[in-house]
């Protein structure tokens, strides 16, 4: 799967579905879901998700909650959060 110019390889994704998604990638553990109880979003067209990227050290480097268009998106935002990307 490509994300912004990184891929993640496919046994690496744990979960991907419309609502969750849960990967390795470069160590760290991705886990975005909707299910959250974080309450609505600011515009009716975004979504909101909770979203953590947690390293093999078990430090957190992304503890947040973002509204986003897709869960793509908030994938993109994430590895870019934790300074996987660039």
């Amino acid at each position: 799967m490509k994300v912004y110019g990184a891929t993640i390889q496919k046994r690496m994704i744990r979960e991907h579905s419309y609502t969750t998604f849960h990967a390795t990638y470069k160590g760290h553990d991705i886990h975005i879901t909707t299910v959250h109880g974080h309450g609505a979003p600011k515009h009716d067209h975004l979504t909101r998700f909770d979203i953590e990227v947690k390293g093999k050290d078990g430090c957190f480097y992304v503890n947040t909650w973002e509204d986003y268009h897709t869960m793509h998106d908030a994938i993109g935002n994430a590895l870019r959060g934790a300074c996987l990307i660039s």
